[in-house]
């Protein structure tokens, strides 16, 4: 193995903020001029749109739900709704505890680092310079995980055959006797990042593929 390609929300991001996307989504919603929990519902439905770009950006993909929820928000409010949803969001995208830490480690050790993201315009238009080389969205590909469009050009630019990278794209569940921190060290020697339970939205039957999901 020589590189090591990770997601983003769920894998390196802290879980427990998750608490927090529907409270955003719901005030997010009040400022548009929807009731919730209309306008978190139209979220986890339109997932697989926001994150190829089907709607463009964030202001254009909150004009696109908030429409869709039969509310038309006016020029005064759709400035006031995206500067609270960029806010919160920022939130969301926090790196978890040690999650920097590792990479530096893993570099160290002579891996390549890259990042391939299911994401919506919220994290690809207020991205910056991070550890990670290259990079890859799905917002920004017009594809999403697992079509290969968007798999191989991480592989590419890290000039690693694909075969030769591993990847830490999911959420898992930790094993047993692997303790309760998010990090741990496998015996392969490889290192990998595991929450310490799964996220509310990842339960049986919620926000599966056929209904949405609110991540992005």
């Amino acid at each position: 193995m020589r590189a090591v390609i990770f997601g983003y929300f769920g894998t390196l991001t802290d879980p427990g903020a998750e608490e927090y996307r529907e409270p955003l989504a719901h005030r997010t919603g009040e400022l548009l001029g929807v009731c919730r929990p209309r306008f978190w519902e139209a979220l986890a439905w339109s997932f697989g749109e926001r994150t190829i770009e089907v709607h463009g950006g964030t202001e254009s993909t909150l004009r696109a739900v908030a429409l869709s929820c039969g509310a038309n928000p006016s020029s005064a409010q759709l400035p006031v709704a995206l500067a609270h949803h960029r806010s919160g969001h920022a939130r969301l995208r926090k790196p978890r505890h040690q999650a920097l830490g590792v990479l530096a480690e893993l570099r160290r050790r002579g891996f390549r680092i890259g990042l391939l993201s299911d994401c919506g315009a919220e994290l690809a238009e207020c991205w910056s310079p991070t550890a990670f080389v290259p990079l890859v969205f799905s917002w920004q590909e017009r594809c999403r995980k697992p079509d290969p469009r968007l798999h191989a050009p991480v592989a590419r630019r890290l000039a690693v055959h694909p075969e030769k990278c591993s990847s830490r794209t999911r959420w898992s569940r930790a094993r047993r006797g692997t303790g309760s921190t998010p990090m741990t060290r496998s015996v392969s020697t490889r290192w990998t990042i595991r929450p310490t339970c799964r996220p509310w939205w990842a339960a049986p039957g919620r926000y599966n593929g056929r209904h949405g999901d609110p991540r992005a």
